[in-house]
């Protein structure tokens, strides 16, 4: 039994032929691969158009362009054939293709995208960005979680006692709470330009006590926790994962070393094709708040490698560092901002993209209004160049 075929394809005639369709699907993506750097391309569902005819959203259209080299080229077959040559989608895109949307696919064979897409970086440097990153969301919330606490209870905690229940509240991880706090505090200097922990998390916490006072009673304060826990477990998640990506990725190493195939658990752990997912919208605020690219071992999102490079700029700039954004970066922050007033427009159909828009588009607004990234956006599109922006003054 295939064990990736575990959800019953949409109907297809009896007398279909899977072996020839697993054939030609091989055929067709070894083919792609061959011809293009950068392949990406578009899989439809036959079961759900056996005619082979399905009009691509303008925007995948747009996001293919931006994204990969040469033309769009569309894979026309069934779920059994991509189960049947290893071809990995994750939960997301597993469950678009079944209802018969078009996914666009980073790249191909996962054997193929896997060292490509790592880029010969080593793990163990990851390990260590994404521990630190993590370190650093721990010790925010914490102090933002405290802030909330005293608000909501109207009590004022001394500063063990607070960060003691706010972390009863935070995620409980494998990880030591206490001891990442810990490690977070001495990062922070590293990660605020020109600012000492002190200041910086006193002013979390002052600012998050401003926050909930003035709003006392019109702002869901269990809301506002919940969203710092969820922020502590997507950092946790990332963490985890970079373990996880390892240990898959040497395991591919030694079957590629003895001419064997990788095994089906080591294709899904580096595709991130597990049930355990993380959507777009959370990633992107990971990439913000840890300053780690997630599509380095979230290889399903390789497609969103410059967006999340965007995020993570932008959230050094809002640290106090100069960045410089790139002629490509302008453009995807450009199309993460029409996500985000995608989701305006009609919050109810908003997706991943728009969701992880609205992320970017909130931090991007601390340093500029709308009107002063538009301009910038039309003013480096014609002059074809990037832009260097230093961190405004306090």
């Amino acid at each position: 039994m295939n064990p990736f075929n575990q959800d019953a394809e949409p109907s297809l005639p009896a007398d279909f032929d899977h072996v020839a369709e697993a054939a030609y699907c091989k055929e067709a993506i070894e083919t792609i691969v061959n011809d293009t750097p950068n392949p990406g391309l578009f899989l439809v569902n036959r079961a759900r158009h056996p005619e082979a005819r399905i009009a691509i959203p303008k925007e995948m259209l747009a996001h293919h362009a931006a994204n990969f080299t040469g033309e769009p080229c569309t894979l026309v077959t069934t779920l059994r054939a991509l189960d049947d040559n290893r071809i990995v989608l994750g939960p997301r895109h597993r469950a678009n293709f079944k209802a018969g949307a078009a996914v666009l696919f980073a790249a191909s064979d996962l054997e193929l995208l896997a060292p490509r897409v790592h880029g010969g970086q080593e793990v163990g440097p990851l390990k260590e960005q994404a521990r630190d990153g993590l370190s650093v969301v721990v010790v925010l919330a914490t102090e933002t979680v405290r802030a909330l606490l005293e608000a909501r209870d109207h009590k004022n905690f001394t500063k063990p006692s607070g960060r003691y229940e706010a972390r009863q509240l935070l995620p409980q991880l494998e990880l030591s709470l206490a001891n990442l706090f810990d490690e977070g505090q001495k990062l922070l200097s590293a990660w605020y330009s020109g600012r000492n922990p002190r200041e910086v998390m006193t002013e979390a916490y002052i600012t998050a006590l401003a926050f909930a006072r003035e709003r006392l009673g019109k702002v869901d304060l269990g809301g506002l926790i919940d969203d710092q826990a969820r922020a502590v477990e997507v950092a946790a998640a990332v963490y985890a994962r970079v373990e996880d990506f390892q240990r898959a990725h040497h395991g591919m190493s030694d079957e590629n070393r003895h001419g064997r195939a990788m095994t089906t658990f080591q294709q899904q752990e580096l595709a991130n094709a597990r049930q355990e997912y993380l959507p777009l919208d959370d990633l992107m605020k990971a990439a913000i708040a840890m300053n780690f690219n997630p599509s380095q071992v979230f290889l399903n999102f390789a497609a969103y490698q410059t967006e999340f490079d965007v995020a993570a700029l932008l959230g050094r700039l809002d640290r106090g560092f100069e960045i410089e954004l790139d002629l490509a970066h302008l453009q995807r922050l450009e199309r993460l901002f029409d996500a985000a007033e995608r989701c305006d427009s009609d919050p109810s159909a908003a997706g991943e993209e728009e969701l992880a828009g609205v992320a970017v588009r909130k931090v991007a607004l601390r340093y500029d209004d709308i009107g002063a990234w538009r301009k910038r956006f039309v003013d480096h599109r014609a002059i074809q160049d990037g832009v260097i922006l230093a961190p405004k003054a306090v």
